[in-house]
């Protein structure tokens, strides 16, 4: 089967449905209708009266607050209308259109949408606990996520979405050297900061972490920041390099070369490149030939880059 791409025209263009009813459904409800999802057997009103058809088992099967809605108390509910002053028609729709077209068309389904629309359409499947939605969503909006957006996103989901905010967490990490780039670390409090930098896997250099501190504290002059003074003064104090941590941070990832050809000849020297930092990790050579002259595999892996990364770049995931 070959994928099915949805363009965002198809679902925002809704218009009134008048469709007859079924023998067990009054046909005014029909009537009434703003949409109707396939099979429907009940409806949902919106905080702004619109109504929408849903079929109340497939919703439960798929929800276990829609469960608890149609089917509590162990007995089918005789009611056949809920209210949900909290939603608004269109989040409720997308919602349910995003649940249909993945019943219908699983993997295939691929939705042209953007990054702020995908997090709208999750929160409002995230509250309703349609977990299946959520999840296909939480997974659009990690390949759509762009660096700018990084914590903004995850402060939304913090909270209440775990799973979803540990990834984003994860994407903080292991792509922090962008958002020093971009300055969304001013975003951050103070307890956020330096739990950045206590996490060994930070993707900063330590002339980063402190150009990073000192643009901190100077942002936010009102606050007090007293751990963050402290973890400034402690630095200073030590000779090392290391930066906040105190000791070298693990590369998130690295590309190993090995070989290459030096001014006497070939070599077998060997080079750790960080491709998150951008930074070669030498290790020590030994030259096939008599000469001592350092190796270089290429020059891509040899030469350090500190050039700001391109916003909207790809992540490093």
């Amino acid at each position: 089967m070959s994928s099915a791409a949805v363009d965002a025209k198809e679902w925002t263009n809704c218009s009134t449905c008048s469709l007859p009813g079924t023998a067990k459904w009054n046909h005014k409800w029909h009537s009434a209708l703003r949409w109707k999802f396939s099979g429907a057997d009940a409806m949902i009103i919106t905080n702004d009266g619109s109504k929408v058809g849903v079929n109340r088992r497939r919703l439960a099967a798929q929800s276990p607050f829609f469960n608890a809605v149609f089917f509590g108390g162990f007995s089918e509910s005789p009611k056949r209308a809920v209210r949900l002053p909290s939603i608004s028609y269109d989040r409720l729709y997308e919602a349910l259109y995003v649940m249909e077209k993945l019943d219908i068309l699983g993997s295939d389904f691929v939705f042209n949408i953007s990054l702020t629309k995908t997090l709208q359409i999750y929160e409002t499947a995230n509250f309703l606990a349609i977990d299946k939605v959520s999840e296909w969503l939480a997974d659009l909006a990690i390949k759509l996520m762009v660096p700018e957006e990084l914590i903004n996103t995850f402060r939304r989901v913090e909270y209440r979405c775990p799973p979803f905010a540990s990834r984003l967490h994860t994407l903080i990490v292991h792509n922090f050297d962008r958002i020093y780039y971009n300055q969304t670390f001013l975003m951050l409090k103070e307890a956020e900061l330096v739990g950045f930098l206590k996490n060994h896997r930070l993707n900063l250099t330590p002339k980063q972490e402190k150009t990073m501190v000192e643009e901190f504290l100077v942002y936010h002059p009102e606050e007090e920041n007293q751990v963050l003074q402290a973890m400034r003064q402690e630095t200073l104090k030590r000779t090392d390099e290391w930066g906040y941590l105190g000791r070298p941070r693990t590369p998130n990832k690295v590309l190993i070369t090995f070989g290459g050809w030096s001014t006497g000849g070939p070599s077998a020297a060997v080079e750790a490149f960080d491709i998150v930092a951008c930074l070669t990790r030498p290790a020590p050579t030994t030259p096939l030939s008599a000469s001592t002259a350092p190796s270089s595999p290429s020059a891509a892996s040899t030469a350090s880059t500190t050039s700001p990364p391109c916003a909207g770049s790809t992540l490093t995931r």
